[in-house]
């Protein structure tokens, strides 16, 4: 039957080229946006779990009214230095104060995507608590040092003061700048700043990690003219079960102040992905369905093309079930092989805009992808297959 089926195929090889080519110039459309979103997703659980893991969350100030949800992380909020301080001492028994502080982000490079991180933000906080913010399981990035740099033997670099000039990259807003190496300089918003550190996270969706770009709080109020003022307080709890009592003890306290625990960066983050993976998934169906779609022409057409041979086959007594077989099977084929081949060509592709599909693309992705792709074009030829099967011998040899 699949011989049968592959030998009908390549007997009209430019139409079988032509229909292989369509369908996997689609399906690479399906693997990069599966990618997008696959990485999306896990890198958003792994920022959450990040948090809450480490009893953080964030006190800013509240949305402007009428606006709906918070904003993760807080870049376009401001919330006035002496009451970040206020917020602390009010409940400084309760909290980590080696891993609280404000924070004030700005956004340098924009997001690759919709609803993806920032390739590049900035992050002025206290000089000697850049933990409290990466965590404990970043890293350095031997990339960033020279050969043997005794600094790799030791943990994440602090700054040398409140009011440094200095940095510290995540692997990916390194890359915005050239990839410089340690003991180099960068220039951000106009001011050359030297970079003492580079960090990457404990993977690829590490975003917390891998994006930020870091400085000292004096330093960053400077560059962005933004004296007395921070965009949130990053508050640790001393015990991290107490994250909710503590969250509603700062909100009875200071009225006019938003606070973002697990709970909501979790709605923001799903907020944020809801309106992408309703985008995405309406694409990889539409794309599915064209597929589908192609691959019944196909075969209307194949069918219509072999009628007299498809009534000597009858006539000499091929069974019904050995036509609808072989038909169904050339159209398995074209959508397995339509499937394989969107593999390289969504890799020819990202390697050309740089996406980095390689390091979030899972493999189950790619085989659901060619699964699907090979289930929906045998369903898409049963029609024409069965049609194909009521046709008798006397009326198939009299088709011209």
């Amino acid at each position: 039957m699949f011989d049968l089926a592959w030998k009908n195929m390549w007997q009209h090889k430019l139409r079988t080229i032509l229909t292989l080519i369509g369908i996997a110039v689609g399906l690479e459309l399906v693997i990069l946006l599966t990618a997008i979103l696959d990485f999306t997703e896990r890198s958003m659980d792994d920022e959450l779990a990040k948090y809450s893991g480490a009893g953080q969350f964030f006190v800013t100030s509240k949305p402007l009214s009428g606006s709906s949800g918070q904003e993760f992380p807080p870049i376009n909020n401001t919330l006035r230095e002496d009451d970040a301080d206020r917020i602390v001492v009010a409940v400084r028994d309760r909290v980590d104060e080696s891993r609280t502080t404000p924070v004030l982000f700005r956004e340098l490079a924009g997001p690759p995507f919709p609803n993806a991180p920032s390739e590049a933000l900035a992050v002025g906080l206290h000089h000697d608590k850049v933990r409290a913010f990466v965590g404990d399981e970043a890293r350095l990035d031997p990339d960033g040092y020279p050969a043997g740099d005794a600094r790799l033997e030791h943990g994440l670099p602090e700054f040398s003061g409140p009011e440094a000039k200095e940095v510290i990259l995540g692997d990916v807003a390194a890359g915005v700048f050239d990839d410089p190496n340690v003991g180099s300089q960068i220039t951000v918003a106009g001011q050359m700043l030297l970079v003492v550190g580079r960090i990457r996270g404990e993977d690829e969706f590490d975003r917390v990690a891998s994006n930020p770009i870091l400085m000292p709080l004096r330093t960053a109020q400077e560059i962005f003219q933004q004296p007395a003022s921070v965009s949130a307080l990053l508050v640790t709890a001393r015990q991290p079960g107490a994250v909710s009592q503590l969250a509603e003890e700062i909100r009875a306290q200071v009225s006019d102040v938003a606070v973002i625990t697990e709970a909501e960066i979790a709605q923001s983050l799903n907020d944020a992905l809801g309106g992408q993976r309703t985008f995405f998934n309406i694409i990889n169906w539409t794309v599915y369905a064209v597929a589908a779609i192609v691959v019944a022409i196909v075969m209307i057409m194949a069918v219509a093309e072999r009628t007299r041979e498809i009534g000597t086959l009858r006539a000499i007594g091929a069974s019904q079930a050995l036509v609808l077989g072989t038909i169904v099977a050339e159209a398995v084929i074209i959508g397995l092989l339509g499937g394989l081949i969107s593999i390289p060509v969504a890799f020819l592709l990202d390697s050309l805009v740089g996406f980095g599909l390689r390091e979030v693309v899972e493999v189950a992705s790619l085989a659901q992808v060619v699964l699907l792709a090979t289930f929906l074009s045998g369903a898409a030829a049963f029609l024409p297959a069965w049609r194909a099967t009521k046709i008798t011998p006397v009326e198939a040899l009299r088709y011209e």
